[in-house]
């Protein structure tokens, strides 16, 4: 079992909006370089996913849970990992700057390959991650 742990602090930026990107199809499509689609189904409270993974199209659907503008819970219920679920939690600091905590965790279920797939999926949510902040720093820039 693999686990990611990233915090970043976000200044000059209303939690609301932050809260809005984290949810909105169009953004996280738009700011994920390895996301093709993700499609919100708020009467089943999940999101499906399509996504490049090092040159093939893998698709899952993870179940969500949200307290608004607080937190976010999910849980992979179909697709390609034996285990996948994590939170991100926000809230405001004494700065009155956003604060975004991302907890993953992860399993591919196939031991022979897990040493090879666990980097490989390591750097690509790493780099996802990162990519979602860069392009809340672009959206907020650009208003």
């Amino acid at each position: 079992m693999q686990n990611i742990k990233i915090m970043k602090t976000i200044s000059n930026i209303h939690i609301a909006d932050v809260w809005a990107y984290l949810l909105s199809e169009k953004h996280l499509s738009n700011s994920l370089r390895d996301v093709i689609s993700v499609a919100y189904d708020k009467y089943q409270n999940n999101r499906r996913w399509e996504a490049n993974f090092n040159g093939s199209i893998i698709r899952w659907i993870e179940e969500i849970y949200c307290v608004p503008e607080k937190e976010i819970h999910f849980r992979h219920i179909n697709g390609i990992f034996s285990e996948y679920y994590g939170n991100v939690y926000l809230y405001t600091d004494a700065n009155n700057s956003v604060v975004v905590f991302i907890n993953i965790h992860f399993d591919v279920g196939i031991a022979g390959l897990s040493d090879v797939l666990d980097v490989i999926i390591l750097s690509a949510i790493n780099n996802n991650i990162n990519d979602y902040f860069d392009y809340i720093e672009t959206i907020k820039i650009s208003n």
